[in-house]
């Protein structure tokens, strides 16, 4: 990690950003003044009820097809995932910008505003070219890879809502609660990684482990940085999702389809049910 760091810094350093540490302290006028504190909470309550509304969300679609006597093949199913996914990123993101703005965090405080260095950006896209490189040795995802429909469309317009709203919750606000807390750069690498891996449990144990280590390169765009920029992460993200998917979604469908039968049944298993 540190030695990652110290590629990342550039010669000439900037002034490095900080987050606004803050918690409601009595209220003013009506409502809750935000203060300055040296610590806050890490917010693990949200990230469950992410975890159970993503969850509700996509089980939901399909068990109601599955109740009105529909069985989807795999392309509407997978269609009708992505569209479950994107309710339910625009419902968690809706809660997780209220969330934190009562805790004094803002959207404008968890990077977007600062812009990345340039060596920030080349590591986002070899990063994002790796992990399509290594997705791409399964052969329903490569054999996909240069096909032009409209699911593909339909899969890169939702990937990158997806990756979007993924880089703001857990890199964005996550790592500035993790900043707020004291922890050191190191531990929220590790800790965000480790969160990240454990939303995807839905993907298999090995899908948690290719995902935890997505997450801590993610993670590491972001921490290492002197300005702490959210677009390196979103970058890398942005870039996989488009490329991958909706092809990547489709194989794990298919593989759950193999093993239980039919799209609800495994879409019940996907989100680890």
């Amino acid at each position: 990690t540190r030695a990652v760091c110290s590629l990342v810094n550039e010669t000439k350093t900037p002034v490095p950003f900080t987050y606004p540490i803050a918690v409601q302290s009595p209220r003013v006028g009506g409502r809750p003044n935000v203060v300055n504190e040296t610590k806050t909470p890490v917010p693990f309550t949200y990230l469950y009820g992410y975890y159970l509304l993503v969850t509700l969300f996509i089980v939901l679609p399909p068990v109601s097809f599955a109740a009105a006597g529909y069985q989807l093949s795999l392309r509407p199913g997978t269609a009708v995932t992505l569209l479950s996914v994107v309710v339910a990123e625009a419902a968690a993101i809706c809660l997780a910008v209220r969330y934190f703005a009562s805790r004094g965090l803002a959207l404008r405080d968890t990077g977007w505003r600062q812009t990345p260095s340039v060596v920030v950006t080349v590591l986002a896209i070899g990063l994002a070219a790796a992990y399509c490189w290594f997705s791409a040795q399964l052969p329903e995802v490569r054999d996909r890879l240069g096909e032009v429909s409209w699911l593909k469309l339909w899969g890169v317009t939702a990937g990158v809502f997806g990756a979007i709203v993924e880089e703001q919750i857990f890199r964005g606000y996550l790592l500035a609660r993790f900043d707020q807390a004291g922890l050191r750069a190191p531990t929220q690498i590790v800790c965000s990684a480790a969160i990240f891996g454990l939303m995807h449990l839905g993907w298999g144990w090995w899908g948690v482990v290719c995902t935890t280590g997505l997450g801590a390169g993610l993670a590491m765009l972001r921490v290492c940085g002197a300005q702490k920029s959210l677009w390196g992460p979103v970058i890398c993200h942005v870039v996989i999702n488009a490329v991958l998917e909706p092809w990547l979604l489709m194989w794990l469908l298919s593989y759950y389809a193999r093993q239980y039968g039919h799209y609800s049944r495994n879409m019940a298993t996907v989100i680890g049910l």
